[in-house]
């Protein structure tokens, strides 16, 4: 506030008369010539002298209460600031002596320094933060020797022995390579690190995937409602076939004297023997006179089905089902349906309607049109001898095997007649730039007993929109008599529209029927995980396709070409900061203001320049919702060394010592590394179909 002259030898009272006797009373201050005036914040209060231009300045909220003078070319420069109302506040010290043949007053939001060499100048800021970190004028810089002033979309100031440097959203090395919104034109690679497969960069396990029960038959819609055309490929395998009973169920309604049918039977376990299997009925052969007449099979109601661990259900009819006529010896196809005549085969084939067979199928699945670069995380986890399999993969790739699955067929009393045992392997391989998507199936026939010889499998996978069905490229379905050795494939080939901005989300299975002479056919359905396709925007304009209930996981840890990065994403998370593999997820951000404030509030607080080779690296990312806000709780690391000294920074020596959920982390890390994070960041977020919101996990070494 600019004093006004009046006449001088006004009262002095209160804290300002205190701080005009403990800085030197009448000998240096002289008269008032002010009355104690109030300033513009109705709070704080003021008195000028006469002697070397000095006045005192109070703030109940100030310096615990205690009033400052302030006073020459120091307090000139405030006033050229804007007094107590302009960016410095109101003074925290009395002038006093510094290095280098100074003079200075500490204020609320920086310093003013004055010598007579270089005259009076205010730092202030984020560069009086990281000038006061480095030591003020007896520091690294020295005294300045200019107040800041614009540089390039920033400010900057010089100072004896060099400059410091503030750009409000970091400087364009920190990120460069980061996830731009800009970039939905450019839906290419081009020569950018996106030759590393941002589906995971390392061998993480996969995630278990879960499958839901599919909406289409959670409303009791049977896939007959379809609307493809009617043809082979298209037909409903299952039909008026009964659904199959899982074994232990049938077994259990046997120990409760409750016969599941009146006739030869199937049923399915995918769970393994638990006891020595039951004894084939040595009478019990195809073509046996003594085999009850085919008529109709009929299923105790049951509880409303669900899927089992391994995805298999067997559902239960409302009401008898007529039993399809069983394929007998000799027969080219059932009359009235449409099912193919399958082919008998002696010798294992090299091709059948869904494609390649695989050499062999032994201990570990046949590799079944993995795509390139993507792990077949079926092998590495490897089968289970129960069956009792859950699917695994990540965004775009997923699978199941189950080692044990076998058809049994069960007499009217419960015993066991025969049997079609193998593998079962399913997978279903997405793609993140298109909306058709393979879903394959091999079953490898391992043993065929006493009812099961001469039985014929068929294979079908059924795709639903809601209740509507996908659309499909060629067939979906096989029909193969079984034998020890035999290995039937599908390779089905669905497809759906998306429009700009929308989101599909498609439930499918798979569905199988046995059919047997003499024996009653069955069917079951083994669910798959939902699959969601979209158009969404900040995805390099792409249409694509993942599945909805993955997490992804960008993983670095078995990279050796992103040390320091890895360095600090660690320290980050080791500080209790989220995103961590098995911690609570990150959650992508794409609005271009919001990303904006999280550069500002992380690296925008970080001056420069920075060190050679180097730029600011922020965590978590600015395009993630979790990114930093100003004024939260800011951390940076001596181990690793991150070369940031800056007063309103926590510098930590050890990131496991404290743990602040909130907040941010930055560190100066290798430019390069940071720039190819960025960019692996951008195609990680289009490659598993990662829109706005939706989570996502970093996993580094060390984490």
């Amino acid at each position: 506030m600019v004093p006004v002259p009046a006449q001088a030898g006004y009262p002095i009272q209160g804290a300002i008369l205190q701080e005009y006797n403990e800085a030197g009373g009448f000998a240096f201050f002289g008269e008032a010539t002010t009355e104690e005036r109030t300033a513009p914040d109705g709070v704080g209060k003021y008195q000028f002298f006469s002697n070397t231009h000095n006045a005192i300045y109070w703030h109940p909220n100030v310096s615990g209460g205690h009033a400052n003078q302030i006073g020459g070319a120091i307090l000139d420069k405030w006033a050229e600031k804007g007094y107590e109302s302009g960016s410095l506040g109101y003074p925290t010290s009395r002038e006093f002596g510094g290095g280098r043949n100074s003079r200075g007053n500490h204020f609320q939001r920086g310093e003013i320094y004055w010598s007579g060499s270089t005259g009076a100048h205010a730092v202030n800021g984020e560069i009086w933060q990281t000038w006061v970190a480095a030591g003020y004028e007896n520091g690294t810089y020295g005294l300045p020797v200019t107040d800041e002033y614009p540089f390039e979309d920033g400010m900057k100031q010089d100072f004896q022995d060099g400059h410091i440097i503030w750009k409000p959203y970091g400087f364009p090395s920190d990120w460069s390579g980061d996830d731009d919104i800009t970039w939905d034109a450019q839906p290419n690679c081009g020569t950018d690190p996106c030759a590393l497969d941002a589906h995971a960069l390392g061998k993480i396990p996969a995630a278990k995937i879960p499958v839901k029960l599919p909406i289409v038959w959670a409303q009791g819609i049977s896939a007959n409602n379809s609307t493809q055309p009617s043809d082979e490929a298209n037909a409903d395998p299952l039909g008026d076939v009964a659904k199959m009973l899982d074994c232990n169920s049938f077994e259990a309604l046997i120990r409760g004297g409750n016969l599941p049918s009146t006739e030869t039977t199937w049923c399915i376990s995918t769970s393994g023997p638990v006891a020595a299997p039951a004894q084939v009925d040595p009478r019990a052969v195809p073509g046996d006179p003594s085999t009850p007449p085919s008529g109709t099979a009929t299923t105790p109601p049951r509880s409303t089905p669900g899927p089992s661990p391994s995805g298999t259900v067997s559902k239960s009819p409302t009401a008898s089902a007529t039993k399809t006529p069983a394929l007998a010896p000799g027969t080219s196809q059932p009359p009235g349906s449409s099912t193919p005549p399958p082919t008998r085969t002696t010798a294992r084939p090299t091709q059948t309607v869904g494609g390649l067979i695989p050499a062999q199928f032994n201990n570990a699945p046949a590799d079944i049109s993995t795509p390139p670069g993507v792990p077949d995380f079926c092998e590495s986890i490897g089968p289970d001898p129960t069956g009792q399999a859950d699917w695994h993969g990540n965004s775009t790739y997923g699978c199941i095997y189950q080692a044990t699955v076998e058809f049994r067929a069960m007499d009217k009393d419960g015993k066991q007649v025969g049997s079609v045992s193998g593998k079962w392997e399913r997978n279903l391989s997405l793609k993140y730039n298109k909306t058709d998507w393979a879903a394959n199936s091999i079953f490898a026939v391992t043993g065929v007993s006493g009812k099961g010889v001469g039985a014929a499998l068929t294979f079908q996978y059924n795709c639903f929109i809601g209740i509507q069905p996908c659309a499909y490229t060629g067939s979906r379905r096989v029909t193969q008599l079984v034998s020890t050795g035999t290995t039937i494939s599908l390779a089905a080939n669905p497809f759906v529209f998306t429009q700009p901005s929308q989101t599909l989300h498609m439930d499918s299975d798979w569905q199988v029927v046995i059919e047997s002479p003499d024996v009653a056919p069955g069917g079951s359905f083994a669910f798959a995980p939902q699959v969601r396709c979209d158009a969404a925007p900040f995805l390099r304009n792409t249409q694509g396709c993942a599945f909805t209930d993955v997490v992804p996981v960008l993983d670095y840890t078995s990279s050796q070409s992103y040390p320091e990065y890895n360095a600090h994403v660690s320290a980050a998370q080791r500080s209790g900061l989220p995103g961590a593999y098995g911690a609570n997820p990150l959650h992508r951000e794409t609005a271009k203001s919001a990303i904006d404030d999280h550069r500002r509030a992380s690296c925008g607080v970080v001056t420069g320049p920075r060190p050679t080779g180097k730029s600011c690296d922020e965590y978590p990312m600015a395009s993630t919702r979790e990114g930093a806000v100003l004024n939260s709780y800011g951390r940076t690391y001596t181990n690793p060394p991150c070369l940031i000294n800056d007063a309103g920074l926590h510098s930590v020596a050890d990131p496991s010592s404290i743990h602040v959920t909130s907040g941010f982390s930055v560190c100066n890390i290798s430019a390069s590394q940071n720039s190819s994070a960025g960019s692996l960041l951008s195609w990680f977020y289009t490659k598993n179909r990662i829109r706005d919101g939706d989570p996502f996990h970093i996993n580094v070494q060390g984490s």
